[in-house]
């Protein structure tokens, strides 16, 4: 009893464990230029390519997500993840608007916020130690510092 085992293969034939097949087995794809049965990537059940994200079809414990075979389990894991930082996303949105606002209301009407300070410090405003300057005509070239604001 003698097997034959090809070498080589014909126009439109891929070589695939010693025989040429029109058609490449699950796990293997064509490769056209060296007429023979690639292995597809080990997390691919079908495939275009060696590459894992050259995927036709997967296991069952995987799905099928942009040509790549993402385990189930680690699906789930990402949906969440990618939930999370989503809301992240929208939370720090939201953040830097009201930071800007802020700033914004802060700068146009600063002179309503400074009078509401001083009114909540008894009508007078914050001291740090500012003193108001004038000018003596008695002695020149003099300042005076007088009591503080």
């Amino acid at each position: 009893h003698t097997t034959s085992v090809c070498l080589d293969c014909g126009a439109g034939y891929f070589l695939h464990n010693g025989q040429c097949t029109v058609k490449c087995p699950v796990g293997t794809y064509p490769d056209s230029k060296a007429s023979l049965c690639q292995a597809c990537h080990y997390s691919c059940k079908r495939c275009e390519g060696s590459n894992n994200d050259q995927c036709t079809l997967c296991y069952p414990d995987a799905t099928l997500v942009n040509s790549l075979c993402i385990p189930s389990i680690l699906l789930e894991d990402l949906n969440t993840t990618l939930w999370y930082q989503r809301v992240l996303n929208i939370l720090y949105i939201h953040l830097f608007i009201l930071l800007v606002v802020t700033l914004y209301y802060g700068w146009k009407h600063k002179s309503v916020l400074l009078d509401w300070m001083r009114s909540r410090r008894g009508g007078r405003g914050r001291e740090v130690g500012v003193t108001r300057l004038r000018y003596s005509k008695q002695r020149r070239d003099e300042l005076v510092l007088s009591e503080k604001i």
